[in-house]
């Protein structure tokens, strides 16, 4: 399907963020639509994420965010290009009330961060830490693909990406990797680095395509079902020509208007599950922002409040308008 090209270009990620400084900012960033055919729409930060932890972990590297119920699960890797990592799990309700989404106080999350890894917390600082959890440190690929079956109950993650494949479930308790299943899909399909569920417990990931009969940097969309034995994937037997961006970050699911929603580096497409396969120009909404930031991921509530995770510096950019 030959959707019309709205896409920045790969591109260097622009130096916005200065870890040093960024312990003080207590207000918001933004990002504004520039172009696509999506309705008005704009991310503004409602948290931002730590930057510091401990010695051993920084949270400087997050590279996929689920929301369940008042927890936010962000996947982090050690650093760029590791297969290690960590899960972290956020309070969000409790950092809610405890004043760090305010305009004024948002630096307050940092800091408390910051001081735990310098042992120079305050009472508040204390009450904020309480609201982490933090996992131990596995082999979990790249970790883009860390996503929740809202059927099931579990969440799983991708720990290798190739024909011969591996998915492991994770133990939303204890943040430890548990269940791994080792899989082949078949000899032309390798797995992809990402992965979402719709609310009838369908999984899906894309891809884009290297060239060949399927035009170069085409996007592939796969369907499939995964169990605590198996994992069986199809494609769906219809691309869509242009994505929102050169780098295939993530995919995620929209649970209140069952739309899929394709991340790029920059920009967002989103897509009415409804109409796989048989999609028309009309029923892909883009959207492109004007900073060059690298999107990790995008989580969305029960109720389809749509939060982006740009990195460099990590935060949560709540969406204007998550039905774009």
């Amino acid at each position: 399907m030959y959707n019309k090209n709205y896409a920045k270009k790969r591109y260097k990620y622009h130096k916005t963020f200065d870890y040093s400084k960024s312990i003080f900012q207590d207000y918001p960033d933004e990002l504004v639509k520039i172009r696509g055919n999506s309705k008005k729409i704009n991310f503004k930060t409602e948290y931002f994420l730590p930057v510091n932890y401990s010695k051993k972990k920084n949270f400087g590297n997050p590279q996929s965010i689920q929301i369940v119920g008042k927890y936010a699960y962000i996947m982090y890797t050690l650093k760029g290009g590791s297969n290690y990592g960590f899960v972290a799990r956020y309070n969000l309700s409790k950092l809610k009330l405890l004043g760090v989404t305010n305009q004024g106080t948002m630096s307050i999350f940092r800091k408390a961060t910051y001081n735990f890894k310098n042992n120079k917390t305050s009472d508040l600082d204390n009450e904020i830490m309480k609201c982490i959890k933090v996992g131990p440190t596995k082999r979990i690929g790249h970790g883009q693909s860390m996503a929740y079956n809202p059927k099931s109950k579990q969440m799983w993650f991708i720990t290798k990406n190739k024909i011969n494949a591996t998915i492991q479930r994770l133990d939303m308790k204890t943040l430890k990797p548990k269940n791994k299943i080792n899989f082949r899909l078949n000899a032309f399909t390798p797995m992809g680095a990402n992965l979402t569920f719709d609310k009838k417990g369908n999984a899906y990931y894309y891809s884009y395509s290297s060239g060949g009969p399927i035009p170069k940097k085409t996007v592939k969309l796969y369907k499939g079902k995964i169990t605590n034995k198996s994992v069986k994937f199809k494609i769906i037997m219809q691309g869509i020509r242009r994505a929102p961006g050169a780098t295939a970050q993530s995919i995620s699911y929209n649970p209140k208007n069952n739309n899929l929603y394709l991340i790029s580096d920059s920009g967002v497409s989103r897509i009415p599950i409804k109409r796989l396969g048989k999609l028309r120009k009309k029923d892909i909404r883009t959207v492109i922002t004007n900073q060059k930031r690298e999107f990790e991921g995008l989580g969305f509530t029960k109720k389809g409040i749509g939060y982006l995770m740009p990195n460099k510096g990590p935060e949560l950019m709540k969406l204007s308008n998550a039905n774009f």
